[in-house]
């Protein structure tokens, strides 16, 4: 059995053949990552959709645990935009003073997603990427007109949750945050 700092997996009917595993504590670390492994890498944050992936056939050459990289946990707010990181788990984002001040409304709808234990350990950005038709996180991002920031080996692009959907956004991007316009933004 591996343990992944607040997960554990274990060998099984699915069992995973070997892989590489990468803790980096930065995103400059995760960019030394890219450089030496030619692997499409598969994040690891609350691990609760990654796990389902497994049991459905994804089989990952390396897993890079994100969870030591302080950028993705921010929340911040500026004259324009509510920025969250995408390692905020649900339960923080939901208690966050600018997540309530910024966005009346958003900590009830964000509330709703998953269970006590998915809101306890999943990420905003694992219930984003995950692209499953029955999770509320996408639909709150597409109804607020949020702005993904995704880091590659290219540097930082910029997408919208339709192209995620859609399948366009480089592989082994990592979702860093999302940018939600505190203008013009629909009342929850």
């Amino acid at each position: 059995m591996l343990q992944l700092k607040q997960s554990f997996f274990a060998c099984s009917q699915f069992g995973l053949p070997p892989l590489d595993l990468a803790r980096p504590k930065s995103l400059a670390e995760l960019s030394e990552i890219w450089d030496y492994s030619s692997a499409v890498p598969c994040y690891l944050a609350g691990g609760t959709d990654l796990f389902i992936q497994f049991r459905e056939g994804l089989r990952p050459e390396l897993i890079v645990d994100i969870n030591e990289i302080e950028q993705l946990v921010e929340i911040n707010k500026t004259a324009e935009h509510l920025t969250i990181g995408s390692g905020v788990r649900h339960n923080d984002g939901i208690c966050h003073p600018s997540v309530k001040g910024s966005l009346p409304g958003m900590d009830i709808a964000w509330a709703l997603i998953g269970n006590v234990r998915i809101r306890g350990m999943g990420t905003l950005g694992g219930n984003l990427m995950a692209r499953r038709p029955r999770y509320e996180g996408p639909i709150l991002a597409a109804a607020l007109n949020a702005e993904l920031n995704f880091l590659n080996p290219s540097g930082i692009s910029l997408a919208m949750m339709e192209d995620v959907w859609d399948g366009n956004v480089t592989p082994g991007s990592l979702l860093i945050s999302i940018n939600i316009p505190l203008h013009g933004y629909p009342r929850f």
